[in-house]
């Protein structure tokens, strides 16, 4: 019975530190202002942008060589890691979609503005 009671407060423990962990990231990425004080430039905005992929591709590549490694614990931490990656890649991506957009009404009021 002792037993038990321990192993279900263990599996609570473990529960309650996965949410934790999972809110505490969720937040922490999601109020990250990558481009905070950055001017804007088309030219390093592709760059950007290409940055991204490569990013994400290569973390993608380093979860899975984990996995197939047999590296991993379990599936869940790569699960996890996939979550995360396309969370924060998420949140760069409409960032640059919003710098781009940005520079294109600069861009349209400059022609206006033009005789």
């Amino acid at each position: 019975m002792i037993r038990l009671v321990i192993a279900v407060g263990l599996l609570l423990a473990l529960l309650l530190f996965a949410l934790v962990n999972h809110v505490t990231a969720q937040v922490t990425i999601e109020e990250v202002r990558v481009y905070e004080g950055i001017p804007l430039d088309m030219t390093l905005l592709h760059a950007d942008k290409r940055a991204l992929e490569d990013a994400y591709h290569d973390h993608l590549v380093h979860l899975f060589t984990i996995w197939l490694a047999g590296q991993a614990r379990s599936t869940t931490e790569i699960t996890n890691g996939i979550r995360l990656a396309r969370r924060a890649y998420n949140v760069a991506a409409a960032q640059i979609a919003r710098r781009e957009q940005e520079l294109l009404d600069q861009d349209r009021r400059g022609q206006d503005a033009k005789p």
